[in-house]
């Protein structure tokens, strides 16, 4: 089944998208600097008006707006901070971070940001796969209480005329599991380890694999897993249906989504988010084009409530298509999440991410699970020794196949990542894997590091 089209700013080119983002832009800045206080006093400090950014190419007059200016802002007003730029009597939505990295961060949106929000959601969906001749039956299973997932994914689905299963990640496997079956859910979402994690719970629970319930569909997010080929190929082995995979931020739920090409996620939303690329090692900002690597920088257009203008996401990313029209007949550049800026270590001057050193030992299933943790035994994240490496190895626990399984390892990790590395291998089911609890994102530590040492300061 051909993926329906649902906007055609999703297949106009680079220049039409480009006068478009430069119109909506200038809109954009008049707005936030007449109806955001954080954004006049920010605008103020660095001899800055709205005639100054009138285009994509100027935006980069502005600094950059971060995670921890919004915290900041929230403290000095409570509790939805002085970036505000609506009365508070036009929110008709609040989320909020996991606070796993300091108090949480609160988002408010207005009806006309919900709008947009659930716009674009429905443009990924579609984009993935979403069988719009029927009604599909939709599984959330990231965690409702902790973060804005699980609540809105249900009001995407019916907002899309599918029947939404309210269940979340705190339900568990096995409630989680029966919901799905009885309903005969169709559409499966969450991250993808959680989501390989319930496959291999399907058999006990249901007394079947998930390839034989009515899952066709897998839209994973959260965590770079949905882009790592083994994790992608064990997801469809275990349910028996396509994997696409996703990527956003809080503030704005998702920018990309991937096609039945598989080599990368769509810009699908050019006419609300103006995306660029952070050059960690220079620190200059470019366009999305192919093969560039860097942080994500947003800039959301058409936002009434919590505007953000070049706001640091921490997601590092490598453009993997450039503009050119996919065979999907999305015109949009692709995009593969690679970590978090919060993630990266360096290791004797090289630059690695734990979702790199995962996709590495993945490469040796089913003599590994895949499951991995980087030991850390100092606060410091870059360090001259060799990285120290847990990784779980599968059935077989011969002493001879397992020695030798860790020097490939250790050999594969110094021919495709430069780096020499110590590792460690525990039993299937030592490391318990975090993305099992359905939570939907947050702080990629919690997830990848063990800390042998005694105490960290909390990271802001």
């Amino acid at each position: 089944m051909a993926a329906a089209i649902r906007s055609e700013v999703e297949t106009m080119s680079r220049e039409e998208v480009r006068a478009l983002q430069d119109r909506l832009l200038a809109e954009q800045v008049e707005y936030v600097f007449a109806q955001s206080p954080f954004y006049r006093r920010k605008f103020e400090l660095e001899r800055l008006t709205p005639d100054d950014l009138r285009t994509v190419m100027t935006l980069e007059r502005l600094s950059f707006t971060t995670k921890a200016e919004i915290r900041a802002s929230q403290e000095r007003r409570r509790p939805l901070g002085d970036f505000l730029a609506v009365d508070p009597s036009r929110v008709m939505r609040v989320v909020t971070t996991s606070g796993t990295t300091g108090k949480p961060v609160y988002y408010a949106y207005d009806e006309q940001d919900l709008r947009a929000w659930f716009e674009v959601w429905a443009r990924g969906l579609w984009a993935q796969g979403w069988d719009t001749e029927r009604r599909e039956i939709f599984l959330s299973v990231a965690g409702v209480s902790r973060l804005y997932g699980g609540s809105l994914a249900d009001d995407i689905a019916s907002y899309l005329g599918a029947l939404p299963l309210p269940v979340g990640g705190e339900a568990g496997a096995e409630r989680a599991l029966t919901v799905l079956d009885d309903f005969g859910a169709t559409v499966l979402w969450g991250t993808p380890s959680y989501l390989a994690y319930l496959g291999r719970r399907c058999p006990d629970v249901l007394g079947k694999p998930g390839r034989d319930t009515q899952v066709r569909l897998l839209s994973v997010s959260g965590e770079p897993g949905g882009g790592i080929p083994q994790m992608r190929a064990e997801l469809e082995e275990l349910w028996g249906a396509d994997v696409r995979e996703s990527l956003g931020m809080l503030g704005f739920v998702q920018m990309w989504s991937e096609c039945s090409r598989q080599d990368g996620m769509h810009y699908i939303a050019p006419d609300y988010c103006v995306a660029q690329l952070l050059d960690l090692e220079s620190g200059e900002v470019s366009e999305v084009t192919e093969g560039a690597q860097g942080e994500l920088v947003y800039s959301l257009l058409q936002w009434a409530a919590h505007p953000q203008l070049r706001y640091r996401t921490g997601d590092v990313a490598v453009v993997t298509a450039g503009w050119g029209r996919c065979e999907c007949g999305r015109t949009g550049p692709k995009v593969r999440c690679i970590g978090r800026t919060d993630d990266m270590l360096i290791v004797r001057g090289v630059n690695l991410y734990p979702s790199a050193v995962k996709e590495v030992a993945s490469r040796f299933r089913p003599a590994t699970t895949g499951a991995i943790r980087i030991v850390l035994d100092s606060p410091a994240y870059s360090f001259n020794h060799p990285l120290k490496l847990k990784v779980e190895y599968g059935s077989d626990g011969d002493p001879q196949h397992l020695s030798d399984l860790r020097v490939k390892i250790e050999d594969a990790l110094r021919q495709y990542l430069g780096v020499r590395s110590e590792v460690l291998l525990v039993p299937a089911g030592t490391l318990d894997e975090p993305a099992t609890s359905g939570r939907l994102t947050t702080t990629r530590k919690v997830e990848w590091f063990e800390r042998t040492y005694l105490s960290v300061p909390e990271q802001q």
